[in-house]
């Protein structure tokens, strides 16, 4: 088996996505500017492999090194998150009320927010009404005084801000009474 056989047998990670035109594209992580499109994911797959293939055997003919991909023996699966008391209750509640550990809980909401960052922005959160909704369900109020579809991006920002309720008020007096 021949230097390209051996990396080419590497598992790269690629990212997928679709661009301004609709086109799939395939970015290679860990081989700088190696990227590839097609009109569907798998065609887009399928012309990183061979992308890959060039982008190496340009390395190698040039006696430049290609680098491993990065695996995930370097992640444990474990952090420390530190987060403000209230949030800690509220999603401990919402796992009980789930019927899940508080970590399996917190787990499916950062693997529903990884999916919704992948998909972007605009499909993410489809309105500032849903963005609202959401902020208050966080927020663990049924309004926000003041809320408005043009407001929720201020009470947005005031849950990653880390504001209670006790704090939102004194919050809302610094913003001169807008949320």
């Amino acid at each position: 088996m021949s230097k390209l056989d051996d990396y080419l047998a590497l598992n790269y990670h690629r990212r997928l996505y679709q661009d301004d035109e609709d086109d799939w594209v395939a970015e290679v992580d860990d081989l700088s500017g190696c990227i590839a499109d097609g009109k569907t994911p798998d065609e887009a797959i399928a012309n990183s492999r061979e992308a890959m293939r060039a982008w190496m055997e340009s390395r190698i003919s040039s006696g430049l090194d290609i680098p491993e991909p990065s695996i995930a023996d370097d992640y444990s699966g474990r952090i420390l998150l530190r987060m403000p008391k209230y949030i800690h209750r509220r999603l401990a509640i919402q796992a009980q009320q789930e019927g899940s550990s508080l970590n399996q809980y917190i787990v499916s909401l950062l693997s529903y927010g990884c999916a919704q960052i992948r998909t972007g922005p605009a499909q993410a959160i489809s309105s500032t009404y849903d963005l609202g909704r959401q902020v208050n369900y966080l927020m663990g109020n049924s309004s926000i005084e003041g809320s408005s579809v043009q407001g929720t991006e201020s009470a947005y920002v005031e849950v990653l801000a880390g504001l209670s309720s006790a704090n939102r008020q004194g919050y809302v007096a610094a913003q001169g009474g807008r949320t």
